[in-house]
This record gives structure tokens, sequence and C-alpha cells, in this order.
């Protein structure tokens, strides 16, 4: 059985870090939260199709990058409407993994509440998700009883698997008029080793620690 570690120092150093220190997962996205350009306070900004969201790059007719003052986010200081004002957009981010190497993906969503009487928009808010041009789901959000101040962040989470070294995010807007469905926190990670598989080599290496402290008992 191969176990893939996230530290790059293998299972003993998983082990050897103690309780509460074993390393974080690393995730593959670059600026996972949205948070480049800023957009001004209490207010979004507008992105045309064909521009960038740092390392996104933006399709379609245009998404809205919110501060979390006009739009509570997730996580950090803000999320982006991937229906523009007005028009459904997307982003992409090209990923680097490795060929064969299974991960999970995992982001939040929930919807825009907000509503424009010249744009009208449904209540229900749906995306698509794409990894490496291939569907994974077409989620769905009912901003019904959210508002902009508690959109009623959920998170999604898939397994996927490389079969490059480079693989393609991609999330769609399936939603028209000026409000749209809503994206933060997206992550793509290498699954942890299981816990069980960690307590039977921390197990071995404290049975050989005691074997060690029993030897030197005996001198």
């Amino acid at each position: 059985m191969r176990v893939t570690t996230l530290c790059g120092a293998g299972v003993l150093g998983l082990i050897l870090a103690g309780p509460g220190l074993a390393c974080a997962a690393v995730n593959l996205v670059q600026d996972p939260g949205f948070e480049t350009p800023v957009a001004p306070l209490d207010s979004f900004l507008v992105i045309p199709g064909s521009g960038t969201i740092g390392p996104w790059n933006v399709g379609g007719a245009s998404v809205d990058v919110n501060n979390t003052e006009y739009i509570a986010s997730a996580e950090g200081q803000q999320s982006i409407d991937l229906t523009g004002s007005p028009g459904a957009g997307s982003v992409s981010q090209m990923l680097s993994t490795a060929a064969g190497q299974e991960y999970v993906l995992r982001f939040a969503i929930a919807g825009n509440a907000a509503e424009d009487p010249d744009f009208p928009s449904p209540v229900v808010k749906q995306m698509e998700v794409f990894w490496d041009g291939q569907l994974i789901d077409s989620p769905t959000f009912d901003t019904t009883g959210h508002s902009l101040a508690s959109p009623g962040w959920i998170y999604l989470q898939y397994e996927v698997a490389a079969t490059s070294t480079s693989s393609d995010l991609e999330f769609v807007s399936l939603t028209s008029g000026a409000t749209g469905p809503l994206l933060d926190d997206v992550s793509v990670t290498v699954p942890e080793p299981s816990s069980l598989a960690l307590v039977g080599v921390g197990g071995l290496l404290m049975l050989r620690r005691s074997r060690r402290k029993a030897g030197l008992a005996h001198i």
C-alpha cells in the first residue's frame, strides 16, 4: 500500500510531530479565496470575460468580486459571484498535479440574494464544476431565507484524479440575470493518510521505544 504524505517528511514525520501538530494539507489552488484584486469596501468589483482574478482566468460575460462587507464571505475578505453585473461567467485555474494521483476538491457555495429589478435572477442559483474538462457536478443553491449578511455558505467535496502533470479546474455559472451562485474557499489537496494507519505506525514506534527502554533497564 502506498501512503502519500503532505509534508514531504513521510509518515514518520507526521508521527513525530505529535498530537495536534500534524502537518496541514497543501492546497494546490492559488488565491483560493479570490483576495486579489481587492474589491471596494462594502461593494463589488466587476471582472469581464477574458480578465483575471489573480491566478484565476475569467470566462463568459463577467463575474463579480465581492468584499465581505457587501456579501459575507465563507473565508477571508472576499468571494465571487459567478454571474457578473450582468451576465453568467466562469473562473478557471490550471493546477500542477501528479499523473495518477487522487485529490480532494472542496469549496464553499452560496447564492447572491440581492435583487435587481432591471436584471431579475432566479431564486435558485446553479453552477457547473469541471475537472480537466469533465463535468463533476451541477450544484444548486436556494437563496430563500438568506441575505447578503448571511448567505448560508455550505461546503461541497468531491474526489478527483489527475491524468497528467496539469489539471484544469473550472466553475461555470448557469444562472442568468445580475446575481448568481457565490464561490469561495476553494481547495484541492492530497487525501490525508487514515488515522488508523497513523495509529498503527505510531504504535510500532512506541513499541520499539519500549523495547529499547526495557533493554537499557537490564544493563
